[in-house]
């Protein structure tokens, strides 16, 4: 902008006015038709001399920075004004678009590789090292925020951010069609599962029928799936599994033992649920619990009865050379006998919780007195 000479009211013209102004003054860059006609007249008629051969006058090439530095001092010289200020258009500030989210800035990038971690896939997929190991390790970021870590089994930089890619767009994938982020075999699982039933029965929080999910995982099983995605395992490779069972035991097996064997299984099966190595729309077939009915093991008649007492009367009291423990083990077991025969409570759940504050005296209608036991306060039970 330039401030004209009014000094109680100063003329401010714009620059690109002035500009225009100062350009329509010079001479033009083009000659005119005229001028072409009397150079191309006298260049045919005039002596061949270099010297006299009429040129069209040279163009005046204006800049914007050559503009700007000759119109102070020409209106100056013209009057037009008497001082000249010339503002400079403010620009507008530069506008800085904010990183997307996850996405880190250089300086950050850079600080981070030179602690030896380094970020792929706009910062979904990172590689590092463990303090006390070669072994490149990945993580990677899925659709729901959720990450996943794995180990890429390379030493070398790059193959391990190719392997630690792939892996990524391959969980990325089984998630859109809906199978879980990444697959586990069997063994994983049932390792797992293993660890928690004996964790929960030394803890004393398990049940008992904790033990024969285990037996029932170790023994079949885990032979039989454990090389097997657990993803893969369909209908049919359950039906093999019953008859290889089947054939193993060397009978049809109870419906109670078909019970344990399915708890087992479907123990496994919620484990890998939970741990995301199945989802909710990956069907695991089930197995069979339709079996032969279980008999129950015959009782003692009352002659069995009183033979096995008399003997452990005897073999509890017996002069063996025996081991102090022993001696008092054999009559202990003499009298936990006993107890079960007179009161018929049972072993295991109902005799084991048995404590001195169960036991009461009891008095009937005739005055006679007895010895009450209250086993297994949760069924209140009397025997």
């Amino acid at each position: 902008m330039v401030e004209g000479s009014s000094p109680s009211r100063p003329t401010i013209f714009s620059f690109r006015f002035l500009l225009r102004c100062f350009q329509n003054a010079a001479p033009t860059a083009e000659p005119s038709r005229k001028q072409h006609d009397y150079a191309r007249h006298s260049a045919a008629h005039a002596p061949k001399d270099a010297a006299n051969t009429l040129k069209a006058p040279a163009p005046l090439l204006l800049t914007q920075g050559t503009a700007a530095r000759l119109l102070p001092s020409l209106l100056v010289g013209c009057g037009m004004a008497t001082r000249v200020r010339l503002k400079r258009r403010q620009s507008p500030p530069k506008y800085t678009s904010p990183l997307p989210a996850g996405r880190k800035s250089i300086e950050e990038q850079l600080r981070l590789i030179r602690q030896g971690i380094y970020y792929y896939r706009d910062g979904d997929v990172v590689l590092y090292r463990r303090p006390d190991s070669q072994i490149w390790q990945c993580r990677y970021k899925m659709l729901d925020g959720t990450w996943q870590r794995q180990t890429t089994g390379h030493r070398n930089r790059v193959d391990a951010a190719l392997t630690a890619c792939h892996r990524y767009d391959e969980a990325r994938f089984r998630q859109r069609h809906g199978l879980g982020p990444e697959r586990r075999r069997f063994s994983d699982v049932a390792t797992v599962v293993l660890t928690e039933l004996r964790k929960d029965l030394a803890a004393g929080t398990g049940k008992k029928v904790y033990r024969d999910y285990c037996q029932a995982i170790e023994r079949y099983l885990l032979p039989y799936f454990g090389s097997k995605n657990i993803d893969n395992i369909k209908p049919q490779d359950i039906l093999e599994f019953e008859r290889w069972r089947n054939e193993r035991l060397g009978k049809a097996p109870a419906h109670s033992t078909l019970l344990t064997y399915a708890a087992a299984w479907q123990r496994c099966v919620d484990t890998a649920k939970t741990r995301g190595w199945l989802t909710e729309k990956q069907s695991v077939g089930r197995l069979t619990v339709q079996g032969r009915k279980g008999v129950a093991r015959p009782g003692f008649t009352a002659g069995e009865v009183e033979r096995l007492r008399d003997f452990m009367a005897t073999w509890a009291t017996a002069t063996v050379p025996i081991k102090l423990k022993e001696r008092e083990l054999r009559v202990m077991l003499r009298d936990y006998v006993e107890l079960l025969l007179l009161t018929g409570m049972r072993h295991g759940t109902e005799a084991m919780g048995l404590e001195w504050r169960h036991c009461e005296w009891y008095c009937d209608a005739s005055g006679q007195k007895y010895l009450r036991i209250r086993a297994a306060a949760k069924l209140a039970r009397d025997c």
